[in-house]
């Protein structure tokens, strides 16, 4: 078995896969995500060099875009349940505020 810690906020958890489960998800992320072997070369238009990056940098890089999305789609939900709360509240009010009567002679 192969051993991988995630420490999220100060919270360790221990992951166990079979023997060569992270090598598979490397290569596995670089495929699917188009990990590109070589880049151009920032010093020379036109050339490409290998790409810095490594593979395992670059599946972890896509980890954490997938957190971060996370983050942002729970960071809308608060803010939708936030606005639809002060909605309600604002509504609510209205409708107290609101008087439904008869007019009066005068205000025929």
């Amino acid at each position: 078995m192969e051993k991988h810690k995630i420490d999220i906020a100060g919270h360790v958890t221990v992951i166990e896969t079979p023997v060569g489960f992270g090598e598979l998800l490397t290569a596995a992320m670089c495929d699917q995500k188009r990990y590109p072997e070589t880049v151009p070369n920032p010093e020379n238009e036109g050339e490409e060099i290998p790409n810095p990056q490594s593979k395992q940098e670059f599946t972890a890089l896509e980890i954490l875009a997938f957190c971060r999305a996370i983050v942002a789609g729970y960071r809308r939900k608060l803010k939708t349940a936030a606005a639809l709360t002060e909605a309600a509240t604002e509504n609510a009010s209205d409708r107290e505020a609101i008087i439904i009567r008869e007019p009066t002679a005068e205000e025929l």
